[in-house]
């Protein structure tokens, strides 16, 4: 009898454990690339500051599609990227989201090289989905560096999407 008794009050503490855990997890987020490739920048909405860039800034600009490519060549204005959706099955409204690139070191006119650029945005979901793109243009001749660039996007710790382009 006292070995079930001891059974009992170890065990306990584990089903509560698991009990509650199951009300507390978090909201999960999924993404899906729709298109990627070059875009073209044909206009500018806003520019806002973003200390972890080597631009220090980031745009929010109207894209066109130009061709579906992971291989590109580094132009004033072209930029590259994907269109992608993030779905929840949860019943937020909204999330922070991390943007993570890697490329080559890039160094701007202040004399800093950066390698990786980050910037989060709170996006707001519209009956559990998202849309939008993420794009890294062109916009000045410093900027303009070959070789491997990645583009990442993560939710807390779960990476959502990446994709990795070739500038010569």
């Amino acid at each position: 009898m006292k070995l079930s008794l001891r059974f009992l009050l170890i065990l306990t503490p584990f089903l509560l454990i698991s009990c509650g855990s199951e009300n507390n997890h978090p909201p999960k987020i999924e993404g899906t690339i729709t298109q990627f490739g070059v875009y073209k920048r044909t206009g500018i909405v806003k520019r806002e500051y973003a200390k972890n860039t080597a631009a220090g800034l980031i745009s929010s600009s109207i894209i066109e599609f130009q061709e579906q490519t992971t291989s590109l060549s580094a132009e004033l204005e072209k930029g590259f990227g994907f269109d992608y959706i993030l779905t929840t099955d949860s019943d937020i409204a909204s999330a922070k989201i991390d943007f993570v690139g890697y490329h080559p070191p890039i160094t701007n006119p202040r004399g800093q090289t950066y390698e990786i650029d980050r910037f989060s945005r709170v996006i707001h979901f519209d009956e559990g989905q998202y849309n939008n793109s993420i794009i890294h243009g062109f916009s000045q001749e410093w900027e303009m560096v070959p070789g491997t660039w990645k583009l990442e996007m993560w939710y807390e710790e779960d990476l959502l999407l990446t994709k990795t382009f070739e500038v010569h």
